[in-house]
């Protein structure tokens, strides 16, 4: 089967019902695909087809043809949203079998963590559990039903994410440049949905955000900025706050952050404008926060650009400065504002003081949360025994009566007292009902009268067990008080800060819908400051406002499609940082452009054109593209034929004639930027570090043709990790061939190495690479260059310290000559190493 032929062997299964009695909110995608061409990137992984379960269960199964499968079961139990995991499954006489083959990519780097070093092997998971609820059959594990197999997956996947992800959650280097992590997700079609919830993910914000922290402070290192590719609806840890007040927030403080802001995309649900609005206030409130000065910012809508944003703000009657300062007069309320200079200082004051506010809501909305849960939590404790003391009493009647007694006499305290009271009110409460009751019981097991029943035994056994739990509420009536006191100094606070925005009458109690309510006044209230601020400017700068020839410090454009004209360009010339905004709907024609000097940086743009490459090479400005290639990929216009748009892979003699000069344009200037060469005549520089390690003079093997994959080449690798261990954590293993990779993948499992595909490289630089190119013994040929020599290109880009190719020089050298003269001149005064360690490999071994 072809690569990139996905959409042609796609096995179509629909059902309209929606019926799902088994396991809630279930799905399953499935298609027809060999596993060696399995594609690993997220963005190659065609439009997929829904089948319900109750099609499923029906004896859809059965009209699978025989073969191999990726499955992905979603489901969601009551708060948690469960990431998907690729199942790989074999259908066999109309069975389903689990392969379980350690060598298989279990979850794709990009789905989770963009770092092939997350790679996990769950064979001994698969042992632990799955072998009681299913026969061996085939290498892979056979389920009888549809249900086993669900029950096992969900169980499997459980499993793994408690385990496997937890440990490495912990273990992620906050520090590491190259640790940066994609904190969501997207299912298959595009359309976003919730964060994550993951067992860990308390502390994963925690560790880049600081959010228990002062949100004042830098919660991101200049040196470490978070690199969010799709960061979209966040949870807080249990909290029920609504997310998206987190969201904006959160994704205002990333984009203040050293570097660019990545795709940004609106929640699933939000609308587009009302978006733009919060996350442009955002941007502003938490700029006045971190810098003395105050952002520009352009709005780049129909190709023109509308400073600072009058059509958004909609404030047709204060085109004046009379009206302007009648309007701050009336919502301020305060008769001293006269003049623009004090009406934006009183404004700008108010910004950072509601974003406080914001900020202290959050945080006491997240402690309410944790306190009733805790509340309903021991409020449950209650009920259970005062139940058991209605039913081992002897007296029935008498108990029920005094237990309904006790539970109104509780629901009339919780009437009657506010939620901190509740906090410690309760104990006593209990507490005295729990002496009262056993009372004459204790008096008399306390006493020497003889104990005439085995009822009366129990219950004085009971009571005694009472004592110690009276003691552990008596350390908890302490713990409570203390706490009290200072949620009651948070409460003071609280009031004095919503005294002072005039919320005093709305926000009159801590319950979880005032607090939202709050929020919901507070967004607003940011918006109408940021919204006056703004008009304060436009009408201080002109009294008819005209855009100017400044810098621009944030460019918003609202479509990515514009950066095809040409008027965009004079305004990007003077955007320090230009984001626009994808389709709300989930397309991710999105991207980022960053001046750098005189240079522009493009990340992360997918769909573009190559009329905006075009027309910036026609205005002589320099292009800085990070991956040529993973826009040819995600560009159908950079694909002939049958070839599909969502390919993983992609070989230069695939791009179409027409394209083919403009690519090669972009591979030569990013290759020529990195290597430090200004013009096609200047020579390569010589202080790259380069060696090669020989493995001519090892026992060779034969190797098939269409094989691709040389253990040699892999055992060589490891002789070179057991002689110098300390490169093994900063270091990236590549190869260009699938079949080569799931072997290194295998050889070098017991080392901390990043092993990769050429279609899933990373996208940061490490301290070593090691490319392993596959040399086939009928012709020593070791890469096809002149398809895949950009990539190798890329590969370069990569290295920090010192790259290591396996193999013969000399052959490298001649195949790469017909690239590139001077790379060839390049590549010959380099060194080459001799890993004589190197193990043969034994005639047995398959992959």
């Amino acid at each position: 089967m072809q690569a990139g032929s996905h959409e042609e062997d796609c096995e179509i299964l629909t059902d309209k019902k929606d019926s799902l009695d088994l396991l809630q909110y279930w799905q399953m995608f499935a298609w027809r695909e060999p596993f060696k061409q399995l594609p690993l990137n997220q963005n190659a992984i065609p439009k997929h087809h829904i089948l319900s379960q109750e099609a499923f269960k029906k004896g859809a199964c059965a009209d699978f043809p025989d073969g191999d499968y990726w499955v992905a079961p979603f489901w969601q139990d009551k708060e948690e949203i469960w990431l998907p995991i690729w199942l790989p499954i074999r259908v066999l006489d109309k069975q389903i079998v689990l392969r379980s083959s350690p060598s298989l990519p279990w979850i794709p780097s990009s789905l989770f963590l963009p770092s092939s070093k997350i790679y996990l092997r769950p064979q001994a998971l698969y042992d632990d559990f799955l072998k009681h609820e299913c026969v061996n059959k085939e290498g892979g594990y056979c389920f009888k039903t549809v249900e086993a197999f669900l029950k096992a997956s969900m169980k499997l996947l459980k499993n793994l994410l408690n385990t496997e992800i937890s440990s490495l959650l912990k273990t992620i280097d906050p520090v590491s440049q190259d640790s940066w992590i994609i904190i969501s997700h997207a299912d298959l079609d595009g359309n976003f949905e919730n964060i994550t919830r993951l067992k860990e993910e308390n502390i994963l914000l925690k560790q880049y955000c600081q959010l228990d922290n002062d949100f004042s402070k830098e919660p991101i290192s200049q040196e470490n900025y978070l690199n969010i590719a799709h960061f979209h609806q966040a949870h807080i840890p249990n909290t029920k706050i609504h997310s998206a007040d987190y969201y904006y927030t959160l994704l205002g403080l990333l984009s203040l952050k050293k570097g660019m802001m990545q795709a940004v995309v609106a929640p699933k649900g939000v609308p587009f404008d009302a978006f733009m609005h919060d996350y442009v206030a955002n941007i502003f409130s938490l700029h006045a926060l971190s810098k003395s000065s105050r952002p520009t910012i352009a709005l780049l809508s129909n190709d023109q650009i509308v400073e600072p944003m009058t059509h958004l703000l909609a404030m047709d009657d204060m085109n004046t400065i009379e009206a302007f300062l009648e309007k701050c007069t009336q919502y301020f309320n305060i008769a001293e504002i006269n003049t623009l200079d004090i009406a934006q200082e009183y404004i700008y004051s108010k910004i950072t003081k509601t974003y406080e506010v914001i900020l202290k809501t959050i945080s006491l909305s997240r402690n309410y949360y944790i306190l009733r849960e805790k509340n309903e939590k021991e409020y449950g404790e209650v009920n259970a025994f005062l139940e058991q003391l209605m039913n081992e009493d002897e007296n029935i009647d008498e108990k029920r009566s005094l237990y309904i007694e006790i539970q109104n006499q509780w629901h009339e305290k919780l009437k009657s007292q506010t939620f901190v009271q509740r906090c410690v009110g309760w104990l006593s409460f209990v507490k005295q009902h729990r002496r009262k009751k056993a009372s004459e019981y204790l008096q008399k097991a306390l006493s020497n009268e003889p104990i005439h029943s085995p009822y009366e035994q129990q219950l004085v056994e009971k009571i005694r067990q009472l004592k110690v739990i009276q003691a552990k509420n008596d350390q908890r009536r302490i713990q409570a008080v203390e706490f009290l006191n200072q949620y009651q100094k948070a409460e003071q606070l609280w009031h004095k800060w919503i005294s002072d925005l005039g919320y005093a009458d709305e926000c009159h109690s801590l319950s979880m819908n005032t607090l939202n309510f709050a929020l919901q006044n507070l967004r607003t209230t940011m918006w109408q400051l940021t919204v006056l601020y703004w008009q304060g400017q436009a009408l201080q700068s002109t009294s008819e406002f005209k855009p100017n020839t400044d810098a621009i410090e944030y460019l918003l454009i609202q479509d990515a499609e514009q950066l095809s004209a040409v008027s965009v360009l004079p305004a990007l010339s003077r955007a320090q940082r230009a984001i626009f905004f994808g389709d709300p709907l989930g397309q991710l024609n999105a991207g980022v452009i960053s001046a750098q000097e005189d240079e522009f940086v493009l990340e992360n743009i997918y769909q573009a054109s190559d009329a905006l490459l075009e027309k910036m090479q026609i205005l002589g400005l320099n292009i800085s593209y990070g991956s040529a290639f993973d826009v040819a990929a995600n560009n159908s216009k950079y694909h002939c034929g049958r070839a599909s748009s969502r390919k993983a892979c992609l070989q230069l003699g695939e791009i179409s004639e027409k394209n083919k000069t403009i690519f090669d344009y972009w591979n030569e200037k990013y290759f020529k930027n990195t290597m430090m060469l200004a013009n096609r005549s200047q020579a390569i520089d010589k202080d790259i570090p380069v060696a090669f390690i020989d493995i001519s003079r090892q026992k060779k093997k034969a190797i098939a043709q269409n094989q691709h994959s040389n253990p040699e080449e892999a055992y060589a690798i490891e002789a070179l990790f057991k002689r110098y261990p300390e490169i093994t954590k900063q270091c990236v293993v590549i190869t260009p061939f699938y079949k080569q990779y799931q072997l290194l993948s295998l050889v070098l499992s017991s080392f901390p190495v990043t092993v990769c595909h050429f279609s899933n490289m990373p996208s940061y630089m490490s301290e070593y690479v090691i490319f392993s190119p596959v040399y086939q013994m009928k012709d020593s040929r070791p890469f096809v260059f002149d398809e895949g020599r950009g990539y190798f290109y890329k590969l370069l880009t990569l290295v920090q310290k010192k790259l290591w190719i396996v193999g013969d020089k000399r052959i490298f050298q001649k195949h790469m000559h017909s690239a590139s003269g001077d790379f060839a001149k390049w590549i010959a005064a380099q060194p080459q190493e001799e890993i004589s360690e190197a193990h043969s490999l034994e005639s047995n071994f398959v992959i």
